[in-house]
C-alpha cells in the first residue's frame, strides 16, 4: 500500500490499521545477493525509509528477514556463501537501541532464516559449476528458523538476535507502541 511520508509517498509491505485510520507500518527487507557488498546503502536506504515515515507520525517498525546461506551473487552465479558475522547483527541492535531518533525503526528485528536444499543439491557443485542463481532457487525445499551454530556471532551479539532483535518482541513492541501512540483516539479502545 502506498503511505504518505513526510517527504514523498512510500509503498510499504504491511500497513496496521484501526477503523480505516492508519496507525503503523512494517518495512520487510529479504535481501537475497550479495548482502555483505552492498549493506551499508541498504543500511542508509532504511535510514531514509524510516525517517521519512516515523515523521510522518506513524509508529514504523522494519523487519530484515536474512537467508542463510547467504549468497554472494556476481553477474547471476553465486560465487561464495557468507556467513552472517557481527557486523551485520551489530549494525541492527545499535539501531534498535537507538529507537528515540527519527532515522530509527520504532521496532527493530532480524530473523536468520536457513534455508534448506532438496538432498540433490550442493551449493559446492553450484558455484563450481557457475550455474545460474535461478537453478539454487529452484531447489529449496523448507525454510525454518537459524541456530546458534549456522552463524558466527559473539555471545553478545546472538543474545542481542534473541533479545532485543527477537520477531516475539517486535510484534510485542509494535502493539504496545500503537496502543501508547493512539490511545486517546476512540479508534484503539473499540
Amino acid at each position: 500500500m502506498k503511505i504518505d511520508g513526510k517527504y514523498y509517498p512510500k509503498n510499504v509491505d504491511v500497513v496496521i490499521s484501526k477503523n480505516d485510520i492508519n496507525v503503523g507500518v512494517v518495512s520487510v527487507k529479504f535481501p537475497l545477493q550479495s548482502y555483505r557488498k552492498n549493506k551499508i546503502n541498504m543500511f542508509e536506504n532504511q535510514l531514509g525509509e524510516t525517517a521519512n515515515l516515523r515523521m510522518n507520525n506513524l509508529v514504523f517498525g522494519h523487519l530484515c528477514v536474512l537467508p542463510i546461506p547467504l549468497p554472494d551473487i556476481s553477474q547471476k552465479k553465486v560465487k561464495k556463501l557468507e556467513i552472517i558475522k557481527d557486523d551485520i547483527i551489530g549494525l541492527y541492535a545499535a539501531l534498535a537501541s537507538d529507537f528515540r531518533s527519527e532515522h530509527a525503526p520504532d521496532v527493530q528485528s532480524v530473523v536468520l532464516a536457513k534455508i534448506f536444499f532438496k538432498e540433490a543439491f550442493n551449493w559446492k557443485d553450484h558455484i563450481a559449476s557457475g550455474a545460474k542463481v535461478k537453478h539454487a532457487s529452484a531447489n529449496a525445499e523448507k525454510i525454518r528458523p537459524a541456530g546458534r551454530s549456522d552463524v558466527e556471532l559473539s555471545d553478545g551479539n546472538w543474545d542481542k538476535l534473541q533479545g532485543l532483535l527477537s520477531i516475539d518482541r517486535f510484534i510485542e513492541m509494535m502493539c504496545d507502541k500503537i496502543k501508547l501512540k493512539y490511545k486517546d483516539l476512540k479508534v484503539m479502545n473499540d
